[in-house]
C-alpha cells in the first residue's frame, strides 16, 4: 500500500470508523508505521482525546462504566477506545511517541550536528601534550572536543590501534589508523557525552603484518588529559 492509496481511499477516515477489516485493515496499520503523514491524519482523528495514550491503556472497569455513562460527551460515542483494536492501539502509541519525542529529537539532533561549533583541541604528544604540560580540555555539555595524535614513529608496524578510555575504565572509543594516516598526526571528534570529566587515556598499539595476518597488538605509547565539561 503507497500514500496515494490511502488518501484516495479515505482510509484514515475509515479505519477509525472501523470501516476497515480483515486484510484492509492489517495493510493500513503497517503503512502507518512508514507514513508520517497518515500517521498524523490517524492522530489527529483522535486529538479531541484528553490523553490518547491513557485512553488506549484503559483498564475494563473502566471501558465498562464509560459504556453506562448517562451523560457522554458527544465525541466519545465516535471516539470511544472499546471498538478500538488492540493492533491499533500498540499503532497510535508508536504514532505519539514518533511525532511528539522520537522526530523532533531526530531533527534536533540533525540541526545541531550541521551547525558550526567552536571545539577545544587537544595535541597530544611526548609523555602528554604537546610540549611535555599536563593538557586540559573543556567541553560543553552535549558538545564536543577534538582529540589530535602523534603515532611515535617507532618500529615497523602496518597498522596501528587507539583507544581511548574514560576515567572509570569504560572504552570511550576504539580505532585503526593506517601507516600512511600515522604520517600525520590524526584528529579523533570525541562527543564528550561518551566520555568522562577527569583523567582520560589514549593507548596507541603497534600491529605488525606476518603471512598477511595482523599479530597481536604491542603497546607503544599511553597519552593522558584532563577532561573538563562545563554546562
Amino acid at each position: 500500500m503507497n500514500h496515494d492509496e490511502a488518501i484516495g481511499g479515505m482510509l484514515a477516515e475509515r479505519y477509525l470508523l472501523g470501516e476497515l477489516t480483515g486484510r484492509a485493515r492489517e495493510e493500513f496499520e503497517d503503512h502507518l508505521f512508514t507514513c508520517l503523514e497518515c500517521a498524523r491524519d490517524v492522530k489527529a482523528g483522535v486529538a479531541m482525546m484528553e490523553s490518547a495514550r491513557l485512553e488506549l491503556v484503559v483498564q475494563p472497569a473502566a471501558v465498562e462504566a464509560a459504556r453506562v455513562d448517562s451523560r457522554p460527551a458527544p465525541w466519545r460515542s465516535w471516539f470511544s477506545p472499546v471498538w478500538l483494536a488492540p493492533s491499533f492501539a500498540a499503532c497510535l502509541a508508536v504514532v505519539v511517541y514518533q511525532s511528539a519525542v522520537q522526530v523532533p529529537g531526530l531533527r534536533r539532533e540533525i540541526a545541531e550536528a550541521n551547525a558550526p561549533e567552536v571545539l577545544s583541541s587537544v595535541m597530544l604528544t611526548g609523555g602528554t601534550a604537546r610540549g611535555g604540560a599536563e593538557v586540559t580540555a573543556v567541553a560543553r555539555q552535549g558538545g564536543s572536543f577534538l582529540l589530535s595524535v602523534d603515532i611515535p614513529p617507532v618500529g615497523e608496524y602496518e597498522e596501528y590501534r587507539c583507544t581511548l578510555t574514560a576515567p572509570s575504565g569504560k572504552t570511550v572509543w576504539q580505532g585503526a589508523v593506517s601507516k600512511e594516516q600515522a604520517k600525520d598526526a590524526i584528529t579523533v571528534r570525541v562527543p564528550a557525552a561518551s566520555t568522562e570529566a577527569g583523567t582520560n587515556r589514549l593507548v596507541i598499539e603497534g600491529i605488525r603484518h606476518e603471512n598477511g595476518l595482523p599479530t597481536k597488538p604491542e603497546m607503544i605509547a599511553t597519552r593522558t588529559f584532563e577532561l573538563v565539561i562545563i554546562k
